[in-house]
């Protein structure tokens, strides 16, 4: 299996074949989902975490997530002066970072509470398949269309 990166690479109707494939695959799954039944969901199924079990998990998850070190590694040293103290403004960002982080959170947990209703109907879910199922079916037609 190690050769077939570079039968991909160099080969264009390897490639050809597994693009189509991919789209292929990409487009079945689109209509599978667009077809399917909605998930209902029901109360029974969900699970409750006391709140600082749940802010454990949430913590634990971001300090192991290094998407938040590389993203302050390249773009926090573009707003720190190199005059001044490094660790007042380094605070001070990653405040405001954290901040909005937590403002852009409650949005979406609001948003998701006051669409709980919604989106665990029939009609909802129907929705959220067709949509889903579209998104795919897009993806494969412009794998399939794309030129290498």
């Amino acid at each position: 299996m190690k050769f077939l990166p570079l039968l991909l690479a160099t080969s264009t109707l390897a490639f050809s074949i597994m693009k189509y494939i991919g789209a292929a695959y990409l487009i079945y799954m689109g209509i599978k989902l667009w077809r399917s039944p909605p998930a209902l969901m029901c109360e029974d199924t969900v699970t409750t975490r006391s709140m600082s079990r749940q802010f454990v998990e949430g913590f634990t998850m971001q300090l192991t997530n290094p998407k938040a070190v590389f993203f302050f590694m390249s773009i926090f040293p573009q707003f720190i002066h190199f005059s001044g103290d490094y660790t007042q403004q380094f605070l001070l960002l990653v405040v405001t970072y954290s901040l909005l982080v937590v403002a852009i959170h409650l949005v979406y947990a609001y948003l998701a509470k006051t669409m709980r209703s919604w989106l665990s109907s029939a009609k909802g879910g129907r929705i959220i398949n067709r949509f889903g199922g579209g998104t795919f079916i897009c993806f494969g037609v412009g794998l399939a269309s794309a030129s290498r």
